[in-house]
């Protein structure tokens, strides 16, 4: 790994196993630069992590080439994003986190629970939850493990469980985006390890969100036989109406809009309304 230059010109830089060829203009600080990751999940989904986490700049320090990257890291934000955790676990160990979380959304301020979750960052989400912050504060109608599921982001999923976020918790009041739950996001993205993540640590199965729609009428619209499956090994009932004025059932939908192979499932499993 070359020393940080700012001379410019071709540089390479090395990264466990991964050669980047750079053309570096002049001026240029290795240790400011940003890097913006594309990640796939098992399912083939993608989701998308912008992050001014350093990459370089560990690379550089692993080799003894320059000074701790933690160094000058002040606020939560940043601990979070450059993923100086010792950093982070001393300013957390300085305030009373429901306190601040309140603040922080009566003024609109960063809430740390979405910087993890941007930063796929699984060690910042357990020391939050370990000290009290809120997972379940919505930002636009979505709480973070409803965006993790909307990603099939399985492993963030798990981890804002286990900090404590509520796999229940449904937007309500005035928002758009009302009874919508995380079991909706993880339906959308196809991904049956954070679908059967979410059914196994009890997610209801039989709310409406305010289109009138249940889970299994999602499942039957986004024509996912396994989703389907995996409804009614949790109880769901396949033959659920929607409380629209219509009361749709899954099967109706399927074959509204032509979703062949959530049809044939739904006939496979003795659905006949």
């Amino acid at each position: 790994i070359p020393r940080p230059s700012t001379a410019g010109g071709q540089r390479a830089m090395v990264l466990g196993s991964q050669v980047f060829e750079l053309t570096l203009p002049v001026g240029l600080d290795l240790t400011k630069l940003w890097l913006g990751l594309s990640i796939e999940n098992t399912e083939g989904g993608t989701y998308y992590v912008h992050t001014e986490r350093n990459l370089f700049a560990r690379a550089l320090h692993a080799s003894g080439l320059t000074d701790d990257p933690c160094t000058g890291v002040e606020s939560i934000e940043q601990a979070i994003r450059t993923r100086c955790h010792q950093v982070l676990q001393q300013k957390l160990d300085h305030w009373y986190w429901p306190l601040v979380d309140r603040w922080n959304r009566l003024t609109d301020g960063p809430l740390p629970a979405f910087t993890a979750l941007d930063e796929n960052n699984l060690e910042a989400i357990h020391l939050l939850g370990a000290h009290g912050t809120d997972m379940d504060s919505p930002h636009s109608g979505n709480t973070p493990l409803m965006m993790a599921a909307a990603n099939g982001n399985v492993g963030v999923v798990q981890a804002l469980l286990s900090a404590g976020a509520d796999v229940n918790y449904a937007v309500s009041l005035d928002n758009p985006q009302r009874g919508r739950s995380a079991l909706n996001s993880a339906l959308l993205s196809g991904s049956q390890a954070t679908i059967k993540t979410l059914l196994d640590a009890g997610i209801h199965t039989g709310k409406a969100d305010r289109h009138g729609w249940l889970p299994v009428h999602y499942a039957a619209y986004y024509d996912s036989p396994t989703s389907l499956t995996l409804l009614k090994e949790h109880r769901a009932n396949l033959e659920a109406n929607t409380t629209t004025d219509r009361g749709e059932t899954p099967l109706m939908l399927a074959a509204q809009y032509g979703k062949l192979a959530a049809l044939r499932s739904l006939l496979a499993q003795g659905v006949n309304t």
